[in-house]
């Protein structure tokens, strides 16, 4: 079933709107809420083709671990049920939750590095885009 998923998967194209900033002024208007939404669809597409949520670590580092300098994305096996990699180094960090009642995509980054975070989500087929979960102002 690994390769099917894999071959199923493989239309998750990710957004590199999360990934190193060209500039500071970049960084602080690059929230993650396109690669999460990439990151959204595969998990869907794996849910539709498995009927399961495996839930994934937060990825590439926890959350308290953020900071405005990018983590290179590794090999996470969770991540690669899901096939799905960014492909750069990226500023948020990302994690599956579930499958309580759906499965949820969370998605958070320092972009200031100011020690407060931004936070995303989407969920299962509820939400379209996704969904900020912070004050507006926090980068």
């Amino acid at each position: 079933m690994f390769p099917l998923a894999l071959m199923l998967l493989s239309c998750a194209k990710p957004v590199s709107v999360a990934t190193a900033p060209t500039s500071p002024e970049s960084a602080l208007s690059a929230p993650p809420s396109a690669s999460t939404e990439d990151a959204h669809n595969a998990v869907m597409a794996y849910e539709s083709a498995f009927d399961a949520c495996p839930p994934a670590p937060p990825w590439p580092r926890p959350e308290s671990q953020l900071s405005a300098t990018p983590a290179p994305w590794s090999v996470e096996p969770h991540w690669a049920l899901y096939g799905w990699d960014p492909g750069q180094p990226v500023l948020a960090t990302f994690e599956v939750v579930g499958p309580d009642t759906a499965c949820t995509v969370r998605a958070s980054v320092d972009a200031d590095g100011d020690g407060v975070p931004a936070r995303w989500h989407m969920t299962g087929n509820q939400d379209h885009e996704p969904v900020l979960d912070t004050p507006e102002g926090v980068r």
